[in-house]
């Protein structure tokens, strides 16, 4: 399911109860991995430009540009 191949069909046959319940909990629960993922790229990319002082750089840059 993770690299787009739909197994909900085969698992529907499978066990029609648990088929809906592990689908709804395997969606949530990728859906938290990849907001996760997302933040923590983001907010090490904040963190790297804030080491080197470069949000700093750049917000002065704007001031005297203006």
């Amino acid at each position: 399911m993770m690299f787009g191949r739909d197994l909900f069909p085969e698992l529907r046959r499978s066990n029609a109860d648990a088929a809906i319940a592990f689908f709804i909990l395997y969606a949530i629960t990728f859906y938290f991995v990849i907001l996760n993922v997302y933040a923590a790229i983001v907010m090490r990319t904040y963190d790297n430009l804030r080491q080197k002082k470069q949000l700093l750089t750049e917000a002065m840059a704007d001031i005297f540009a203006k």
